[in-house]
């Protein structure tokens, strides 16, 4: 593979730049060009949109700068960089949460495992989890204690062994398992 790259130093239209880069853009101090509170309302009307296209008047910066990481409109998994076969929900000003991620916290008195959703407020129950074939679930242990995958719940039984990770097991960072 040849991964060398040079880079054409001639914009394919100087007044592209201009437009994002002078007062009319980004670089503008027009209060009107983004709200004095760096959010803008009215960037919820965007959320519902679907006119993707090459020829769509879909204003795709304001679609990022509105908070939207996670929008059908976007390339590559709607914008977010779920594991596979993941999707995506759009937090909006916060970015994006994806349906196979899961914060694990383990309680260092008694050892139970808590799961919660990525934004990590609210515990979710094993039981409200249904895991789908072909997909990746990343498991962040955000604890100094090791925690492994099994097959059953009897904890003496040895950890099953994942790709690329023999014990099966995470302490203070992603556990990755696909179905």
């Amino acid at each position: 593979k040849n991964f060398t790259c040079v880079a054409n130093p001639i914009p394919p239209n100087a007044s592209l730049f201009d437009q994002v880069h002078v007062g009319t853009g980004y670089a503008s101090d027009d209060p009107n060009v983004q709200a004095m509170a760096g959010m803008d309302a009215a960037a919820a009307l965007l959320a519902n949109r679907t006119d993707c296209g090459l020829e769509s008047d879909l204003n795709f910066d304001a679609l990022l700068l509105g908070g939207y990481y996670c929008h059908q409109c976007l390339p590559i998994n709607n914008g977010s960089m779920c594991d596979t076969g993941g999707i995506c929900r759009n937090v909006q000003w916060r970015g994006f949460v994806c349906d196979n991620e899961f914060i694990v916290r383990v309680d260092p008195v008694t050892g139970d495992i808590t799961l919660y959703e990525p934004d990590g407020k609210e515990p979710i129950s094993f039981e409200d989890i249904t895991l789908r074939i072909g997909v990746t679930y990343r498991f962040t242990i955000v604890d100094d204690n090791l925690v492994s995958v099994h097959a059953s719940e009897d904890r003496s039984e040895p950890a099953l062994s994942l790709p690329g990770n023999a014990c099966g097991c995470a302490k203070n960072g992603p556990l990755l398992l696909t179905i």
